[in-house]
């Protein structure tokens, strides 16, 4: 049962629900307006149009530049397809992220407000005294952000995320992840993120070649959970794996190793 709640609880990459896109609108019709009201009128020489040169997405106020800022994830709740072992899981996961065996870093390599994209380093890391480092196959991608209010979706997803687990008297468990995709809301300052979803699916394929004491992690997720796969990733009408949903936190952190 132990070596069950470490195999799901190293499923903390997986999770939640890609964001398509982020919507915001902007409406500022003055002071003493109606809705159909023109801002100009063409009759009024003395008086120019006013443009609008902001990048709504990008620009427009908001916070100071995130160039340089980490993060490591603090919490974690996975939700579907778990049942029967979600608070378990969810438990374990907690208990491991805060002995530091479980760390899940993003890095901001670049925030460029004029096109409104964040370039960020995601992947796991190690904890030492003097902070995080990214392990190897750390990912760089690319994330809109909506400078104003700080919310980030990735614009694709991370091909393949691979998590290790620390096992007690045995060998790690190492557990990979495809099609990763993170949202969330940087604060202001830059110092956590909240609000955080993330996506990714489990093929049955490595579900299969991932072992544990108890049998494979598919004899598990099968048997144990009752859980089938019910994603179909080729489009082949076949199932071949599972998507997995979660929510997350994260905290700001220092990065000494990328």
């Amino acid at each position: 049962m132990r070596a069950s709640m470490h195999v799901m609880a190293c499923l903390v990459v997986l999770g939640l629900f890609t964001a398509c896109g982020i919507d915001e609108y902007y409406t500022n019709i003055g002071t003493g307006a109606v809705p159909g009201q023109p801002l100009f009128k063409g009759n009024q020489e003395d008086k120019e149009p006013v443009e609008c040169t902001c990048n709504c997405v990008g620009g427009g106020g908001g916070s100071a530049s995130f160039t340089g800022k980490s993060w490591v994830m603090d919490t974690l709740v996975l939700g579907d397809p778990l049942v029967n072992f979600r608070d378990l899981v969810n438990d374990t996961i907690k208990t491991e992220m805060n002995k530091g065996t479980i760390n899940v870093l993003l890095s901001v390599e670049d925030d460029d407000r004029e096109t409104g994209i964040l370039t960020l380093l995601f992947g796991a890391g190690e904890k030492s005294e003097s902070g995080y480092s990214f392990g190897d196959g750390a990912s760089t991608v690319d994330a809109t952000l909506v400078a104003a209010s700080g919310a980030f979706a990735f614009n694709s997803p991370v091909a393949k995320f691979t998590v290790t687990i620390p096992m007690e008297g045995g060998d790690p468990i190492s557990i990979p992840i495809s099609n990763v995709i993170l949202t969330g809301k940087i604060s202001p300052d830059g110092s956590k993120i909240a609000d955080g979803m993330l996506a990714g699916l489990l093929t049955v394929e490595d579900a299969k070649n991932t072992h544990v004491l108890v049998g494979s992690l598919y004899e598990i997720l099968t048997t144990m959970e009752n859980v089938d796969p019910d994603n179909d990733m080729d489009g082949d009408s076949e199932m071949d794996s599972w998507v997995f949903s979660g929510t997350f936190t994260a905290k700001g952190c220092t990065v000494t190793a990328k």
